[in-house]
């Protein structure tokens, strides 16, 4: 060989030992600072998988507590409503009066009467609707306030489904201690019975 054949091929074999080399230093530096490490990722993926399986099991309770939640609500709900008249529209009560005629004779009883004068009491025939039916009636009184007041508050807290309409207290001109009450006022009955 030539000394001149060897001074072009020494520059190539150093530049390809020099690629090589370069090569094997990346390789070297990508194991060592970048290539993740096999135990590391096997961990990490097991947290994660724990960590799933616990919001999987949180949202799982989540919800069952979610619905118990909502049956207490509803139990407590038709427990705690202490009204006779709700629990009948829910059917939980059996009415204290079938009739419209039952109501109105316990109105003129003497121990819910109380002193009061009943002078008038009227009803209409009942009104048949969807579900129920509604009877008006009219009652007239007199007597001093505090039995008129008494009256229509134990009217009120009848267990019945009634509404007062209209109540109007006038003043008797004959007597200063004594009043007159106009109460106009609608009877329900449920399609069962209940009222």
């Amino acid at each position: 060989m030539q000394s001149s054949q060897l001074n072009k091929q020494a520059p190539l074999r150093e530049s390809v030992l020099a690629i090589v080399g370069l090569l094997m230093l990346c390789f070297a530096g990508y194991n060592t600072f970048y290539k993740p490490k096999q135990a590391e990722v096997t961990t990490l993926k097991s947290q994660v998988t724990e960590i799933e399986a616990k919001i999987a099991s949180t949202e799982s309770l989540i919800k069952t507590l979610q619905q118990k939640n909502k049956i207490i609500e509803d139990t407590e709900t038709t427990k705690a409503s202490s009204d006779y008249r709700v629990q009948m529209l829910q059917r939980y009560q059996d009415p204290v009066f079938k009739s419209i005629g039952e109501f109105l004779q316990n109105l003129t009883q003497s121990d819910f009467k109380g002193n009061l004068s009943i002078t008038t009491l009227k009803h209409d025939l009942p009104v048949s609707r969807k579900g129920y039916s509604d009877t008006k009636f009219t009652l007239s009184a007199s007597g001093s306030f505090m039995s008129v007041v008494a009256f229509i508050q134990k009217i009120e807290a009848i267990p019945a489904l009634i509404t007062l309409d209209n109540v109007e207290i006038k003043l008797n001109p004959k007597d200063a201690t004594e009043v007159t009450v106009l109460i106009n006022g609608s009877f329900f009955l449920l399609e069962n019975g209940n009222a």
